[in-house]
């Protein structure tokens, strides 16, 4: 089985409208999809990640909610949302490709500094050729890398969001992880921008996620 990694952007930089609104909102990142599904009726099902000041979060979802039903979890910077909405024609024809093709995505998909969406397709390589090939003309997709798929490898990195990446490299250059302990949380909020609790519930996810992989 191989894999192929790259990251996509509409033209008009979008897959739902509610991303227009996170993207003019300052200080409120669109972190990872964690969950994408369509469902019998045709509608589909999401859960995705932002990350920002909980409340602004959840006024603006509010303030321009279209999904059918959702759920929020907030923490400490962060919001996770279970939403059941309607695909825009994009999705649709992005989850067409799924079933058309049967490939498997490796979540989540994560969304880079720039405003891109990371995404890794798993199948053979006449199928990712396929896929590849029939992308729609609005997205524009930039092959980052291939290769043999090993799952639970060395990948295991990919599992985290771009800013726990971001949290996860300031602890360890920070000396975090080093025995005796060189770093606080306050240490490694001052070098990426966030307040100590913030960074404290970073890492506790960032740790649940690779103790997760890595345990049997």
């Amino acid at each position: 089985m191989r894999f192929l990694t790259g990251t996509m952007r509409p033209e008009e930089g979008v897959f739902q409208p509610l991303d227009a609104v996170l993207l003019k909102e300052s200080g409120v990142r669109r972190e990872a999809v964690h969950h994408l599904d369509r469902l019998a009726d045709g509608t589909a099902v999401a859960m995705f990640e932002v990350s920002g000041d909980p409340d602004r979060i959840m006024e603006l979802f509010e303030e321009h909610n279209e999904a059918i039903g959702h759920q929020a979890t907030r923490g400490d910077g962060t919001v996770l949302f279970h939403s059941h909405f309607e695909p825009t024609p994009l999705v649709d024809r992005m989850l067409d490709l799924k079933e058309e093709y049967e490939f498997a995505i490796d979540m989540p998909m994560v969304f880079t500094d720039d405003g891109r969406l990371r995404v890794t397709i798993i199948a053979n390589d006449t199928t990712i050729s396929e896929v590849f090939g029939a992308m729609p003309d609005s997205v524009h997709f930039e092959v980052e890398r291939t290769g043999e798929y090993e799952a639970g490898s060395g990948r295991i990195f990919s599992l985290l969001t771009e800013r726990q990446r971001e949290v996860l490299r300031a602890a360890i250059d920070c000396g975090y992880y080093q025995e005796p302990r060189q770093a606080t949380h306050a240490d490694i909020a001052e070098a990426v921008g966030l307040t100590a609790t913030t960074v404290g519930e970073h890492l506790r996810r960032i740790e649940a996620t690779l103790m997760n992989e890595i345990v049997p």
